[in-house]
């Protein structure tokens, strides 16, 4: 914004000067008056301009006040102290203000820039909507002789738009096994730098395949250091010591490999492995049709990243109706301050449903949304009650007002009814609780002490 206010505020005061020297001389400044005009002024620069024109319209206001009393009033005012109060508040009022509206300018375009980034990232997601809807389109005339009928791709289309990491593995091995011809493939994600088999098809009892692999062992490292497709050729091609590829089984177990990155990034997530196929597949033409179903994926796994990524910002976990890890924290930190500087009662408590491994996953959802609700029920409206980012430990509950006696006894309520419901005998509710005490450091240690007391 222009600074235009270098000329209005002193037209302002000079208007001002004007109306009181023609019409008010004998209240010279409005000295004495209930409310000086003068403090119009400061509203007006404050709120329209901010800061600076906040702090130059009280000292306006003050240089106003103290000369036309000493050219038109009496100058005896000027040798008592308390004279000098009203014009002193212009400006520490004047400059308060324009601080606090610079501050709130400040947040405003801080929620404008972050809005500007979620439009942005909602663009990109919608140009890779847009991509994805192509491809879909040039791959359904690409593999109708590969498939038996068109209905298998656009089930696989379908299946790779899910924004789940362990769905989209599975519809990926599913889909790519069938565009292949894999008599036996599987995928394996990437977890403490160990390749971890996380889902196989058409392995039988007598199959003896590696369920783990080092970083850089045998195709699949090959395949991460390429970043790209690597074949058993290439592997033996490698190697030119007999009796090295005879004594590394790993080596020999898989014949293709390939990368699921995210996006067009070098980051593997998991590789996709083939173990039998036919010797007719075993051409340029599969290896480039899987590459092109790797691109495919790769936009697919990267969709779901960017909605993790948007989804790890909301304090509302929509799945469950409760809130979300990341609100959690935030909250655990102001309460467990609130209770350290006022010694206020703070309980915390975790809760794991055991046995809910062995469910199915659309059972595990509906299970998790029964016990969430089940607890939000017995707990006050000031109670924190959270979605936990472990996969050992479902939920979390903050107790802000209530002792560490009636908290434990809620607790026990609660276990009771979940009993009571009889979901399955296979699931039982634990928890562990921890209280907070003088001699508890940090909010940190509170939740040590929690999922210690769980364990």
């Amino acid at each position: 914004m222009k600074k235009s206010y270098l000329y209005e505020i002193p037209i302002f005061y000079v208007i001002l000067a004007l109306i009181n020297y023609y019409f008010f001389l004998s209240s010279p400044a409005f000295f004495r008056t209930s409310f000086n005009p003068a403090w119009i002024g400061i509203l007006l620069f404050a709120f329209r301009y901010g800061l600076f024109a906040a702090a130059l319209s009280g000292i306006s206001s003050a240089v106003y006040y103290l000369a036309f009393i000493w050219f038109f009033g009496e100058r005896y005012y000027f040798e008592d102290t308390s004279f000098y109060f009203l014009p002193s508040l212009f400006i520490v009022v004047g400059t308060s203000l324009g601080i606090g509206i610079y501050r709130f300018q400040v947040k405003i375009v801080d929620l404008s820039q972050k809005l500007d980034t979620l439009i942005e990232n909602n663009r990109i997601i919608s140009e890779e909507a847009s991509t994805y809807q192509s491809i879909n389109k040039v791959l359904e005339k690409k593999v109708v002789t590969q498939m038996s009928t068109m209905a298998t791709v656009y089930q696989g289309a379908q299946k790779l738009e899910s924004t789940d990491f362990e769905d989209l593995y599975k519809a990926t091995l599913n889909f790519f096994s069938r565009m292949m011809q894999a008599e036996q493939a599987a995928v394996y994600v990437l977890k403490n730098n160990q390749w971890i088999l996380f889902e196989h098809k058409g392995w039988s009892k007598d199959d003896e395949w590696p369920h783990s692999f080092d970083l850089n062992e045998g195709l699949l490292g090959l395949c991460y250091s390429k970043k790209s497709i690597a074949t058993i050729k290439e592997l033996i091609t490698d190697l030119t010591d007999l009796k090295q590829i005879q004594n590394t089984k790993s080596q020999t177990t898989h014949l293709i490999a390939a990368p699921l990155k995210i996006g067009n990034t070098d980051k593997i997530k998991a590789i996709y492995t083939i173990q039998k196929l036919d010797l007719i597949y075993m051409n340029s033409a599969t290896i480039n049709t899987l590459q092109f179903l790797v691109e495919w994926v790769a936009r697919s796994i990267d969709k779901a990243e960017q909605y993790h990524t948007i989804r790890s910002f909301e304090i509302f976990d929509p799945d469950l109706n409760i809130f979300s890890f990341k609100y959690f924290s935030s909250r655990l930190k102001q309460e467990f301050y609130k209770s350290k500087n006022y010694y206020l009662p703070l309980s915390l408590c975790l809760f794991r449903v055991a046995g809910l491994e062995k469910q199915k996953k659309e059972h595990k959802k509906k299970i998790l949304m029964l016990v969430s609700q089940l607890i939000i029920k017995f707990c006050s409206d000031s109670d924190i009650v959270a979605h936990y980012n472990k996969e050992t430990i479902h939920f979390a509950c903050l107790f802000s007002t209530s002792s560490p006696e009636k908290s434990e006894a809620l607790l026990q309520n609660i276990k009771k009814h979940f009993q009571d419901l009889e979901i399955s005998p296979d699931l039982s509710l634990e928890f562990g609780m921890s209280h907070f005490n003088l001699k508890t450091k940090n909010p940190e240690q509170l939740l040590e002490n929690c999922e210690r007391s769980l364990a």
